[in-house]
Parts: C-alpha cells; sequence; structure tokens
C-alpha cells in the first residue's frame, strides 16, 4: 500500500499544534469574562456584617450585621456629604521640595463627598477590640 494514499486523519491521534493552543485561548479568556462580569453585576453593598474572633481559638465571639440606614441612624457620621476628600499618592523625585509638595498638586485623587462612620464604632457593635488587638477589614 501506498502510504502517501492514507488520509491525513489516520495519521493524527487528535486535534494538536496551534488548534488546540487557539480554543484553549479563546476558553480561557471567555471564563475570564464571565467571573469578571458576575462581580460587575453584583453591584454595591448596603450592609457591612462585624465579627469578633478569638485569638486563640478562632471562634466567633459577637457578630453584628447593620445596613447603612442603621448606622447613620446610631452611629456619628463622618462627613458632610458635601466637602471632597483627596488622597495623595506618592510623589517620586530627588528634590526633597517637589518631593514634599506642599501645595499637594502631584498625584491627587478626589475621593468623592463621602460619608460613613469610624472603623472603631463599628468594633464596639461587638464589644470592642482589645488593646493591641488586630482590626481587619
Amino acid at each position: 500500500m501506498n502510504t502517501s494514499m492514507i488520509p491525513m486523519y489516520a495519521k493524527q491521534n487528535g486535534p494538536s499544534g496551534p488548534k488546540i493552543l487557539c480554543r484553549l485561548t479563546v476558553a480561557v479568556i471567555v471564563a475570564a469574562l464571565l467571573l469578571c462580569a458576575g462581580g460587575a453585576a453584583a453591584g454595591p453593598t448596603t450592609n457591612i456584617t462585624v465579627t469578633k474572633i478569638a485569638a486563640d481559638t478562632g471562634d466567633v465571639i459577637a457578630e453584628k450585621t447593620v445596613d447603612y440606614l442603621w448606622m447613620q441612624a446610631n452611629l456619628p457620621v463622618q462627613g458632610d456629604g458635601v466637602t471632597h476628600y483627596y488622597h495623595q499618592g506618592p510623589v517620586f523625585s530627588d528634590d526633597k521640595e517637589v518631593a514634599w509638595d506642599r501645595n499637594e498638586t502631584t498625584n491627587f485623587k478626589d475621593h468623592g463627598a463621602v460619608m460613613g462612620t469610624d472603623i472603631a464604632d463599628l468594633c464596639e457593635l461587638v464589644g470592642g477590640a482589645a488593646p493591641g488587638g488586630m482590626r481587619s477589614w
């Protein structure tokens, strides 16, 4: 039998090379887009759960969930909803006058006219944090 007459599919055991790489790449991109779309569709949260955990055992000591309406009515409010709050990122310069940026004009971010509450006030909802205790959010 002449081997040049054997059909191409008989010489291969399955897809390989650029075709399979392309299919895998498309599958990974589609999966990544689906994961990102789920997070974007979730929207902002309107409540917060504060949990106090035992340092030695990891057991939950106390836990409380409140929404923003409860916080606004029951906790001190920081911010007036009109004043804009800003954050200045790092300024990279060898010149100390530029690096110090006394006028705060470099790498400046406006975080809007936000309102909120102090983390320490939220910790008090579950009995407060121990002196030297860690707060994480």
